[in-house]
């Protein structure tokens, strides 16, 4: 019984390696030269600095989004997703909320749809409802019961299950396919807390590159052999140096190696005590520089996004040093 098995499994195997043979392609087949365009999603006026010829950002691919703790990477990615969303009808999103509960997510999700189409309502000093602490209003849940909101809402999809991110189960695939859409934006939210696949023992690095490296090959696969358009966003946190001039992602530098392009978010000042009537509070600057620092099929910029002071929401982003318009240089969201 034994020797069957062995012999059925030198069968498949054999079976894989002839399959795989025939992925070994040359220059001189007649399709070898038929070159598709790499187009980037569509997106608002707003962030289409991203997607200018010489940076074309928002492509199928790898990106990741680092940053330092409460930086806004989580906001800036979902807000990037969200916008896609909006100008890519057939586009759905899978996000990974590793971090946050999916009630927070959720809420996060829901007011960036929202704001990002101008219907959230504001009060008297012009302060946008904050879906993160009050209940929906009964006129907010009729203007999401409508069948325009309804078609996008239908293609946002939240997951804490990490199952699908480890190579041991290489189910990744399946939860992207679970959507029945070619057009997929991924995020996973951070990296930090991926699953440890096991594959190397005890050695944590090499099991978190491991998981990277699987998950890399697995929208490759999707992009290349599929004919799919899949960006997938990961999150992750950054140290900076005692010095404060550099930094490096927290998980591994192997990070930046993967990824099709590298963005980092960084206040643009520091966070600062400041002693109030109960005690020292923390200071928080509304700016954030965001650095594209790898950019694999493009230039390399620096962009200076400003959070809004009443809801998670980056109200302008603006790439440093440069117009656009003939009125002004930052694109207003």
């Amino acid at each position: 019984m034994k020797k069957l098995e062995t012999d059925a499994h030198i069968i498949a195997q054999k079976k894989v390696t002839i399959d795989r043979l025939q992925q070994i392609t040359h220059l001189g087949q007649s399709d070898a030269l038929e070159f598709q365009e790499i187009k980037p999603f569509t997106i608002s006026k707003r962030l289409e600095f991203f997607n200018l010829p010489e940076y074309r950002l928002l492509r199928p691919g790898t990106t990741i989004i680092g940053g330092e703790a409460s930086s806004g990477k989580t906001t800036l990615s979902l807000q990037m997703a969200v916008d896609i969303l909006l100008h890519n009808p057939k586009a759905h999103l899978l996000f990974f909320s590793l971090d946050e509960s999916h009630s927070r997510a959720k809420r996060k999700l829901i007011s960036l749809v929202l704001a990002m189409q101008d219907l959230l309502p504001s009060d008297k000093k012009n302060r946008r409802f904050n879906l993160a602490y009050e209940p929906l209003s009964s006129d907010l849940q009729d203007i999401l019961a409508t069948p325009e909101q309804q078609a996008i809402l239908k293609r946002i999809h939240i997951s804490d299950d990490a199952y699908f991110l480890d190579p041991l189960n290489d189910a990744f695939i399946n939860a992207v396919a679970h959507l029945a859409s070619q057009e997929v934006i991924i995020i996973i939210d951070y990296l930090q807390l991926l699953p440890k696949s096991g594959l190397h023992n005890s050695n944590l690095r090499e099991n978190f590159n491991a998981s990277l490296a699987y998950l890399k090959q697995q929208v490759n696969r999707l992009n290349n052999q599929m004919q799919a358009r899949v960006l997938l966003l990961l999150l992750s946190q950054v140290n900076r140096s005692s010095s404060g001039s550099t930094f490096a992602f927290r998980e591994t530098s192997e990070i930046e190696n993967i990824a099709d392009s590298a963005l980092v978010l960084e206040y643009a000042s520091q966070p600062k005590s400041q002693s109030t009537g109960r005690g020292k509070e923390k200071i928080i600057s509304q700016a954030r520089t965001l650095r594209l620092v790898k950019n694999k099929d493009g230039a390399k910029a620096t962009f200076q996004a400003i959070m809004s002071p009443d809801i998670p929401f980056f109200h302008e982003i603006y790439l440093t040093n440069q117009r656009f318009t003939p009125e002004t240089s930052i694109f207003r969201v």
